[in-house]
């Protein structure tokens, strides 16, 4: 409302940059991979992004996570408490899902691998995918059937198994699927993600955990997606003088590892500042 006539803009990365000239379907375009075009129609508000989709309308964005277990998959004698790996995501909003998923150290077949969206917890530790429960909203590899984790939509190949000489399951271009048991499309879930990455965890279970929690599934793995940012440039910090002191601080609350029911400190909180020297002043 502020910039009346304005009918087309830019979005990259964080940035909004308002377009020197009308932009509409008959404009000359390419493909971008950090920059997505808005402008107005008579009929709706359309957009241009990046491949791999051919429709030039179509948003796409590059999500990647570093998978560990969390503390709330511990349990004594876990044959793959050491279990980690990295998943690299590809989501469009025309439904185009793919992912390279390595896991390491694992024992036990992968049953399931998942998307999962958060159901905000009342910390904020569980507000995000750090320590957040939520219900799958994607499908990647995993075993379909009874006696498995089903959630409505099924699995789009098996996950490899884990090679005897480096101990890593290796799943490249893997495919997904959307979970129809939430009614989102494709392009809401996407659209949500890329303004809200770190509400979402990709989840990996194995045929170990499935079988120690179940009915639950709380997975062997997991961890928080995040937005893949272009590479920048490095700009090397002048040599800090003799003597320089930085001040920090942080702030103090409990979280809910902490808790426990008739804590006369359960709404504790404070802050903490600190002063540090090169010369070992602190």
């Amino acid at each position: 409302s502020n910039y009346q006539g304005c009918r087309s803009f830019a979005f990259c990365e964080s940035m909004c940059f308002l377009k020197g000239g009308a932009v509409d379907l008959t404009t000359p375009h390419h493909n971008n991979t950090f920059c997505t075009t808005y402008y107005w129609s008579a009929e709706t508000v359309t957009t241009t992004s990046a491949p791999p989709s051919e429709d030039p309308y179509t948003v796409c964005k590059d999500f990647q996570a570093d998978l560990s277990m969390s503390v709330l998959q511990e349990y004594d004698g876990n044959p793959e408490a050491d279990i980690r790996g990295t998943v690299r995501l590809w989501m469009c909003t025309n439904g185009t899902f793919q992912a390279n998923l390595t896991v390491k150290d694992g024992f036990s077949e992968i049953i399931a691998t998942q998307v999962h969206h958060c159901q905000r917890g009342p910390t904020p530790q569980t507000s995000t995918g750090v320590m957040c429960w939520g219900p799958p909203v994607v499908n990647f590899c995993g075993i379909n059937g009874p006696g498995y984790i089903q959630d409505g939509a099924d699995y789009t190949s098996a996950c490899e198994g884990y090679n005897a000489t480096t101990g890593e399951s290796v799943n490249r271009n893997l495919q997904g699927v959307l979970v129809p048991a939430l009614g989102l499309t494709h392009s809401n879930l996407v659209l949500d993600m890329i303004e809200h990455p770190e509400t979402y965890y990709f989840s990996v279970h194995s045929l170990a955990s499935y079988n120690h929690w179940h009915p639950e599934s709380k997975g062997v793995a997991r961890g928080m997606l995040s937005i893949v940012l272009p590479p920048t440039t490095t700009t090397m910090m002048p040599a800090i003088e003799e003597d320089s002191c930085f001040n920090l601080y942080s702030r103090l609350e409990m979280n809910e590892l902490q808790a426990y029911r008739g804590n006369a400190d359960a709404k504790a909180s404070g802050y903490a500042s600190f002063n540090f020297c090169t010369n070992g002043t602190m």
